[in-house]
């Protein structure tokens, strides 16, 4: 059957200087024809060439002057033909247009479907799709480098190379398993040499599934500490802006405030907690209820102290209940701290000054530093994972070539080593889309905006 002929929009709705659709598949030239009008071009529409008229509507009034795009497949996104229009931004103008272009015979894209067409027509594998969403969600530049290098191919070219190899070493054990008396014993040693090196790839792979997460997700960065300290001050001072309400008075937090931060590609969401103290205030208990959650759930914690002061009871517990691998101590009030002596006992850890900034760069290398250190962070490979799905396929890969090594390793016959390989080849298979169900499609491209 002819496939449908889809369109969207496909930038975001509101005001701005410009508004796009597409529209995608058979149809796509006849429709735009319907409603297209410029009498100095009689409507003649060659491939790939941008052409300026109005949008008019059934009954002849024009919606809008706007310019568009014919492509002819397969030279287009979805491999199909395609139709891009360009027009005014606005909340009515191209929904206008889109209602045009429905009447005219096409149907509204489903989430991701462009990208779908694109998949299913050639255009790209499934983990080169994938990296479409995580362009699209990038909030740094480095986030966006990691999506233009997937959607380069490069982890189809590195997950491919490794699949033939498995495909040959299959087709091996496959010929000794039928022809043992007909073809020389197979190489096991050489069989295991190859299946180890791929399995040391995966495992490298793997090792940047943290960096990933922290570029694409974000890491939470908890600031902890009793109240009127200066952890308001702080989080304002990391995110270079008035975010959280800063006041002499203790306990003005109440509740969890937040913000995003970029330090050197690491995505970090930096969340100021209520002061931890004992209080009979309902709203405020639920504050500090919050921020103690925090401290058992963090990856990192910032703990504040007045550094102007010594440390008080309330400051040693907290030492005490954090797990030092998960803090870095934070000395606040840099700047009161110079007219006095370090205060004895004080802990060590980064001074700064939150109100005047002093110190926020060194503590910003010393939270880098950290996930550097902890999480393995590092932006120097060719390739990093930032797919949940393609982590666990891969996961499963070396699981199953772990367990065809140890078959090797014990001599077992080659139709236990051929069945873990081949459960390594098929989910090898499902990174790059050699091996899909419509399941698993459903899965991938439920995630993408409908004009994607």
């Amino acid at each position: 059957m002819e496939p449908d002929t889809i369109a969207a929009i496909v930038t975001p709705i509101g005001e701005a200087g410009l508004a796009a659709l597409r529209i995608s598949g058979p149809r796509a030239l006849e429709i735009i024809k319907k409603t297209y009008s410029n009498p100095s071009q009689a409507n003649d529409f060659f491939s790939h060439l941008l052409v300026h008229g109005h949008i008019k509507s059934g009954d002849g009034r024009a919606i809008d002057e706007v310019m568009v795009v014919y492509m002819a497949a397969p030279k287009t996104y979805t491999g199909e033909d395609v139709v891009e229009i360009f027009c005014h931004g606005g909340q009515a103008v191209a929904r206008l247009i889109l209602a045009e272009i429905i009447a005219g015979g096409a149907r509204l894209a489903e989430r991701g479907e462009f990208t779908k067409r694109a998949f299913l027509s050639g255009k790209m594998d499934l983990s080169q799709a994938e990296a479409v969403v995580g362009l699209v969600k990038a909030k740094t530049p480095e986030a966006v480098l990691l999506a233009e290098a997937q959607m380069e191919g490069n982890l189809s070219k590195k997950t491919r190379g490794w699949r033939e190899a498995l495909l040959g070493t299959l087709a091996a054990l496959e010929a000794e398993i039928d022809f043992s008396e007909d073809i020389p014993p197979l190489d096991r040693q050489a069989t295991k040499s190859g299946i180890e090196a791929i399995i040391g790839g995966l495992q490298g792979l793997l090792r940047t599934v943290s960096t990933g997460e922290i570029v694409t997700s974000g890491q939470v960065v908890a600031i902890i500490g009793k109240p009127n300290v200066g952890k308001s001050s702080l989080l304002n001072a990391l995110l270079k802006e008035d975010k959280a309400i800063v006041a002499e008075a203790p306990g003005t937090t109440r509740d969890v405030v937040e913000g995003w931060i970029d330090i050197k590609g690491m995505l970090l969401r930096v969340v100021d907690t209520a002061g931890i103290r004992e209080t009979k205030d309902r709203v405020e208990t639920i504050g500090v209820a919050r921020a103690t959650a925090l401290i058992e759930t963090a990856p990192l914690m910032l703990l504040v102290l007045d550094g102007s002061d010594v440390q008080t009871k309330e400051d040693l517990d907290l030492l005490r209940a954090v797990d030092p691998n998960r803090v870095i101590v934070v000395n606040n009030k840099a700047d009161l701290q110079k007219n006095k002596a370090k205060a004895s006992g004080q802990a060590d850890g980064v001074s700064v000054s939150a109100l005047t900034g002093e110190g926020v760069d060194v503590l910003e290398e010393t939270i880098y530093n950290y996930f550097v250190s902890k999480q393995g962070f590092s932006l120097d490979a060719d390739i990093v994972l930032t797919n949940e799905r393609q982590v666990e396929a891969i996961t499963r890969s070396q699981k199953a070539l772990e367990k065809a090594l140890d078959s090797l390793s014990k001599d077992m016959d080659a139709e236990f080593v051929a069945l873990d390989v081949k459960d390594a080849v098929l989910a090898l298979g499902e990174v790059t889309g050699e091996v899909v169900t419509d399941e698993l499609l459903d899965r991938v491209f439920s995630s993408f905006c409908v004009g994607k």
